[in-house]
């Protein structure tokens, strides 16, 4: 049997293209990328899409998986719940734009993690959201 791997790899990046874009279009989000970037000149708030791993799963299904990060500088007076708005805001956005791509089986955000750090003086935030998706074979004959 021979596989289609270009129909697979394309699976994957529609469904990197969705988050990506999903970021992009919130109005909170000074700057988007998809993969590694340099952090020399970022506007904040900054979200990124980072490509994890691509695993076969049996019964004519894969498993992608990747994170999208979220960077803030804590600004005086703001709380870590108006930060968390934020997150349930690239969580719904992320998740809606995934169900619509048409391989996409199931979505699910498998972990959230947060970290916090400075840059000079700034206190920085990262939230991190790991994705599973699960989508349909493109070789699995019906």
């Amino acid at each position: 049997m021979n596989h289609d791997y270009t129909a697979l790899l394309e699976q994957r990046k529609d469904l990197f293209a969705a988050a990506y874009n999903a970021l992009a279009g919130l109005s909170f989000t000074a700057a988007t990328e998809l993969g590694p970037d340099t952090f020399d000149e970022i506007d904040y708030p900054y979200a990124e899409v980072m490509p994890d791993t691509l695993t076969y799963q049996g019964a004519s299904e894969y498993e992608h998986t990747f994170q999208t990060n979220l960077y803030f500088v804590r600004k005086r007076h703001e709380t870590y719940l108006d930060i968390l708005s934020c997150v349930v805001e690239a969580t719904t956005a992320v998740a809606d734009a995934l169900e619509g791509v048409e391989c996409t089986v199931t979505v699910r955000p498998t972990e959230v993690r947060d970290y916090a750090g400075e840059d000079g003086s700034d206190l920085m935030i990262m939230v991190s959201t790991t994705w599973t998706v699960t989508a349909a074979d493109p070789n699995a004959r019906a």
